[in-house]
């Protein structure tokens, strides 16, 4: 190390935040957090396994298939309660592998688990809520916020996140630490001359959060892609570009190749839907970003008093607040991306935590940019999308604008407190309060935002129907009345078959829960698909078996034995199933 860089070093390390003072203050802010979570979610906490979060298709999907993963399934990778015969790989059934893994493991070599799934399943997404609120804090207090600043800020953050809005659908998606942590770990690597075994975390972390959820590697990918080759523009020298290009190999290849590893050994599917649809479809807008929810009275006061606002879809939805807003348009339009003061470098800590500040609010703004559509999404300019290979399998890409969300609030705390601590007032030193102002109001704002966003989300609690009870509550219920155990399989009418991107037969809500609650009480699975990128050609099996036949359906090479299957058929649509399905009602035995 340099002499300059030692004496910098030192000078930083003597500036940091006391431990102590960071470790009070975490535990006080986790505290606060779980007193918060606790007022908001008191209907379901004292009895977590009594209640499923959501009745919306998705939500209930993630409870079932992780719970007949733990319950039934004898393969860790392997999914079997949908799409029979041929079933499923555990990634692409958003049952959150790592977790539904580590509870089938736990399931069959410690304590039996049958019934206490969903209950776990909740309980891990409220303790994930508190993880997000104690990175977000330390990343705050490792930019040298004062504990308090930095304990508020982390509670607005995390209760005004957009995750938020996943915590009842796409549960793998509602962990508020991941990508906190990622800017974490981001900010310690610009910290530190050696920084492979950094590079190797951040390795680790998108490795691991990828089997929460895949995007998280997406956005990972991106995000550090992005910012490796921001700092590369901003110091091309030798030195810079050969460790920053050799980590981003850690960073993101080393993990993207043992993912690959992983799926290509323990999947024995090779054609997969290579282009789903929804590239250039579920995209980022500016006004789910720069403007307040639809539910918010602002919103409302703007598109009845000012100007209709255009709907956009709640995958873009990633608002930022509206002090966000109004620091995001000062930024652009008013100080030209230079969001520092000059002589704050006379801190040595300044000066890296600004490089890094600065980079990754870059970053946050190209993928924000990106993620709009941006020009790929503009018309005629569509065919772009045919280059951008493996990249095309993200095509929810309005989910991407989170990365903007957490940059920009992080960025617009570190800024505001360091110039409300460097304010002179006005007219010779008078007025000195403004700098509490300053510090002050957009955080105060914040809050209130992210009060009215808490308060306004109402979870929409169902019973929990992977138990008996709830699921056969009377000994009326065909799940008493009927023997499933002489079926081989759940045949659902009409059929449906979600995921293959190419064939769309849609699901009906109902009977979908009618159909995996059987499946899941009886472990006898389902037939119908609701899943992503499904094999194709498994695909057109078994949607030739629920057509009226021309030929024998090739399904039938394929199921394992002779024993019957139970057609599953939604009364509301009798006349539809008796209409497209005659050559399976007509021959069939009612129960």
């Amino acid at each position: 190390m340099k002499g300059v860089e030692q004496i910098e070093h030192t000078i930083h390390n003597l500036r940091s935040p006391k431990r102590s003072h960071t470790f009070w203050g975490l535990l006080a802010l986790l505290a606060v957090a779980f007193l918060l979570l606790w007022a908001k979610h008191d209907t379901w906490l004292p009895a977590p396994n009594d209640f499923m979060f959501s009745e919306s298709p998705d939500g209930f999907k993630n409870y079932m298939t992780s719970t007949w993963h733990v319950r039934y399934d004898s393969s860790y990778t392997h999914y079997g309660g949908m799409g029979y015969p041929y079933g499923e790989h555990v990634l692409f059934t958003d049952n959150q592998p790592v977790i539904s893994a580590g509870m089938q493991w736990w399931s069959k070599n410690v304590s039996d688990l049958t019934g206490r799934t969903v209950g776990l399943i909740n309980i891990i997404q409220l303790f994930s809520m508190l993880f997000g609120a104690g990175v977000i804090f330390l990343l705050l207090r490792k930019l040298h916020l004062p504990v308090w600043y930095a304990g508020l800020a982390a509670l607005a953050i995390l209760f005004m996140s957009p995750q938020n809005i996943r915590f009842e659908a796409h549960f793998g998606l509602s962990h508020t630490w991941v990508f906190p942590l990622l800017l974490l770990l981001l900010c310690r690597y610009e910290e530190l001359y050696s920084r492979r075994y950094l590079s190797l975390q951040i390795g680790f972390l998108v490795w691991f959060a990828a089997q929460l959820h895949f995007y998280y590697f997406g956005l990972s990918a991106l995000f550090l892609g992005l910012y490796t080759f921001i700092q590369l523009l901003t110091d091309p020298s030798w030195r810079n570009v050969r460790v920053r290009i050799s980590h981003l190999v850690v960073m993101v290849l080393l993990p993207f190749v043992l993912l690959n590893i992983w799926i290509h050994w323990s999947d024995y599917v090779t054609d997969r839907p290579a282009n789903p649809w929804g590239f250039t479809t579920y995209i980022g807008y500016w006004e789910g970003i720069l403007l307040p929810y639809e539910s918010f009275p602002l919103y409302q006061w703007i598109d009845d008093n000012i100007i209709k606002i255009r709907r956009v879809d709640a995958e873009t939805q990633a608002y930022v607040g509206l002090a966000g807003t109004a620091f995001t348009v000062w930024l652009l339009f008013f100080r030209r991306l230079r969001p520092f003061e000059k002589e704050w470098d006379e801190a040595a800590y300044h000066r890296v935590h600004k490089n890094y500040l600065r980079g990754i609010f870059l970053t946050a703004l190209i993928l924000l940019i990106f993620s709009c559509g941006f020009p790929f999404a503009i018309k005629s300019m569509e065919w772009m999308v045919n280059y951008f290979g493996p990249l095309r399998q993200f095509r929810g890409l309005g989910r991407f604008t989170w990365s903007y969300f957490y940059v920009i609030n992080v960025l617009l705390f570190y800024v505001l407190w360091n110039r409300s601590v460097r304010f002179k007032g006005f007219d010779s030193g008078k007025n000195v309060w403004f700098r509490w102002v300053i510090a002050l109001a957009p955080l105060a704002l914040l809050s209130y935002e992210a009060f009215t966003f808490q308060k306004i989300r109402k979870l929409n609690l169902s019973p929990n129907l992977a138990q008996r009870s709830a699921a056969a509550p009377s000994p009326e219920h065909w799940l008493n009345k009927v023997d499933f155990s002489r079926f081989q399989a759940l045949m659902p009418l009409p059929y449906y078959h979600v995921g293959s991107e190419n064939i769309w037969l849609d699901i009906d809500g109902q009977h979908f829960r009618r159909m995996q609650t059987t499946a899941v009480q009886t472990g006898v699975p389902d037939m119908g698909v609701f899943m992503s990128r499904t094999s194709i050609g498994h695909m057109v099996k078994s949607v030739q078996f629920s057509l009226t036949p021309c030929e024998p359906p090739k399904l039938l090479e394929d199921l394992p034995d002779n024993r019957p299957i139970a057609l599953m058929i939604n009364a509301s649509r009798w006349d539809e199933v008796k209409q497209k399905y005659r050559h399976l009602v007509e021959k069939a035995e009612l129960v």
